[in-house]
């Protein structure tokens, strides 16, 4: 998934990933592309344009509960699915996943 060098961070572009997105209410919802580094990706400059797949995920309106993710290319599963609980309280906006390859 991620061709690059744990160590240093630092990995060649991965373009045409998304993230999967199952929502609490059941519904199924798809990130923007991963374009890559420096190529128009979804952050500010400074702000995560440095990795090698970078995209963003916006859904609304705010709805705590468990969001089921997997990321995905051509439609087919690319990682194991992952679970990210939103809390019942203030909308917490903003969730960092990070997709590392394990070898």
């Amino acid at each position: 998934m991620w061709a690059g060098n744990l160590n240093t961070g630092q990995g060649a572009a991965q373009q045409g990933f998304q993230m999967e997105v199952i929502t609490p209410g059941g519904a199924t919802e798809s990130s923007e592309l991963s374009v890559g580094p420096d190529a128009g990706s979804s952050t500010v400059m400074g702000a995560g344009d440095n990795h090698s797949m970078n995209f963003q995920y916006k859904h609304a309106p705010y709805q705590p509960g468990v969001y089921k993710v997997t990321l995905v290319k051509d439609g087919q599963p690319m990682s194991p699915t992952l679970e990210v609980v939103a809390k019942a309280g203030p909308p917490y906006t903003y969730a960092h996943i990070d997709f590392l390859r394990q070898e």
